[in-house]
């Protein structure tokens, strides 16, 4: 291929910047991209199979902003002033990303399968398109089944912040803070940490989390860096399985 590679349809995604660049991205380079030489000063690229190239490329974009939001977290929280304003939006928006980088996934299996299915419908949360994947595509049952919970946990704190709670950002709370023991930590700026589950902020039922997990609130990043690890883990399969079938 020379000097052609994969990499300048993938190089405006975050995930290029921060190193993620899967090893299925050599083969799809021979297998969708044809260079044709019609003189000695022009080289064309044409596309076989361009709409599967369209949605490997979309889906790519999206895991990188996951790496991004996890990245501005990490610059930010406890480090400047008021710094749960920002983790508030760069944490709501790494959990909104995930769920749209999923949902391209989904689209891209439902278009290459010729799934049939449509709009709503072609979602991991549901059993039913989880199961017609794998109908199709068997290759696919055992990463689909490792990673079932957590589809189901993506889509639940998307709905839930979207449709339900205010923010999944706070501090070690028992119990609902005071006006003037809010003001007191602000003031100290701690680092962020978020609730367990998607709870409403501001009447949170922490014992019952206590009771239940042992804790009412994570650390952010742990939390951020399982959900892009099984994201890339997905995204590395699915591109690879894919690919087996082009051969």
């Amino acid at each position: 291929m020379g000097d052609i590679t994969f990499s300048p349809f993938c190089a405006y995604s975050y995930a290029w910047r921060v190193n993620f660049k899967p090893q299925v991205f050599e083969k799809l380079e021979e297998m969708l991209i044809k260079v044709e030489s019609s003189s000695e000063r022009a080289t064309h690229i044409s596309f076989k199979n361009i709409d599967l190239v369209e949605q490997i490329i979309d889906s790519y974009g999206k895991l990188g902003f996951l790496f991004y939001s996890r990245d501005r977290i990490r610059e930010v929280n406890g480090k400047v002033t008021a710094s749960h304003v920002f983790v508030h939006y760069y944490l709501t928006n790494f959990i909104y990303d995930c769920k749209a980088y999923l949902d391209s996934v989904a689209v891209m299996l439902n278009d290459f399968y010729k799934i049939g299915k449509s709009g709503g419908e072609i979602d991991f949360y549901f059993n039913s398109f989880r199961n017609i994947v794998i109908e199709k595509e068997p290759e696919l049952t055992d990463i689909i089944q490792e990673l079932e919970s957590w589809f189901i946990k993506v889509y639940n704190w998307r709905r839930d912040l979207i449709h339900k709670y205010t923010s999944p950002v706070g501090w070690h709370f028992t119990k609902v803070p005071s006006a003037e023991e809010m003001d007191e930590l602000l003031k100290k700026n701690p680092p962020c940490l978020m609730l367990i589950e998607p709870q409403p902020y501001f009447s949170a039922n922490y014992p019952e989390l206590n009771k239940k997990y042992g804790t009412a609130f994570l650390e952010i990043d742990p939390f951020c860096q399982e959900w892009i690890t099984n994201a890339c883990h997905f995204y590395n399969r699915v591109c690879e399985v894919i690919t087996d079938k082009l051969v």
